[in-house]
């Protein structure tokens, strides 16, 4: 299956969704916030990163330029609490296969990763 990245500063969201990921069968890492989630994406192989905006170190906007910069074709869905209409619409012109606001179903986020895995590259 497929190598998913979360990058959130909730422990408690991750833990849960890297259960949940894994019993669909996929590998998943995690990261706290966007500085170690940035060396993640340049250290592995992924498929598809999860990504919350509002985090300690560097925010969710800045982690996506970076990942966009080094790594323009990964894949990458916003999870998020709170989007301003300028976050959404930079988010949308880095080429974002999503926009979630939290909270977010489990059955629901499960299917856009599905569909953002699926669709053709960027």
């Amino acid at each position: 299956m497929a190598k998913l990245l979360l990058i959130d500063d909730s422990t408690d969201l991750r833990t849960l969704l890297e259960l949940k990921f894994a019993e669909l069968g996929h590998h998943v890492l995690t990261a706290a916030d966007g500085v170690r989630g940035l060396q993640m994406v340049l250290n592995h192989p992924l498929d598809l990163v999860l990504l919350d905006l509002n985090m300690p170190h560097r925010d969710g906007l800045e982690t996506l330029r970076l990942i966009h910069s080094t790594q323009p074709r990964l894949k990458v869905l916003i999870i998020t609490a709170l989007i301003d209409d300028a976050g959404r619409a930079e988010a949308q012109a880095l080429g974002v296969a999503g926009i979630l606001l939290k909270p977010v179903s489990f059955k629901e986020l499960s299917a856009v990763v599905t569909a953002a895995l699926e669709a053709p590259g960027r």
